[in-house]
């Protein structure tokens, strides 16, 4: 499946895993099968790498603002972050999902994490702050546009190339 992601001036595309070898695709599907679907991809090009980096310091970025954000009364948000709240369907449901035994959490699973689910394809924006505390290395990108990139990256680049050498 081709893809292409513009990063800083470079782009990133299906082709930046051409450098993977069929054989490298092919030991992960090995390695999946023995390890009870666990694996380690320790192999990819720097451009993926770096991108990876760069989507998880924007992420990180991300949760600070949501976890500083507050719910109003009757449970109105006094910002304009998606939150996941303890009864929407997790299976289909985006956005931000606090920790907390609280019942504030999506689950008890959820009860000690955070973090953010997409599903069904959608996404969603942050606005994130433009001060320099900024960890992701570039103010040319937004929280969703990351996100959609990493979406790129895994999807497009990584899952495509593990699912064929499965089916190898």
């Amino acid at each position: 499946m081709a893809f292409s992601i513009s990063q800083e001036g470079e782009e990133v595309t299906s082709a930046s895993f051409s450098s993977v070898s069929t054989e490298q695709w092919d030991s992960i599907a090995t390695t999946l099968r023995s390890n009870g679907g666990v694996a380690t991809i320790d192999f990819l090009p720097p451009s993926i790498v770096e991108l990876h980096s760069q989507c998880f310091a924007t992420a990180r970025d991300a949760l600070d603002v949501a976890a500083a954000s507050t719910v109003g009364e009757e449970g109105e948000q006094q910002n304009t972050i998606k939150t996941i709240g303890p009864n929407d369907d997790s299976a289909h449901a985006t956005g931000y999902h606090r920790a907390g035994s609280d019942g504030g959490s999506m689950s008890r699973y959820n009860s000690h994490r955070e973090g953010f689910v997409f599903s069904d394809g959608e996404t969603f924006d942050i606005e994130l702050p433009r001060t320099g505390r900024n960890t992701s290395g570039s103010d040319d990108y937004s929280f969703q546009q990351r996100m959609e990139q990493m979406f790129a990256s895994m999807h497009d680049g990584i899952a495509s190339n593990v699912l064929s050498a499965i089916a190898r």
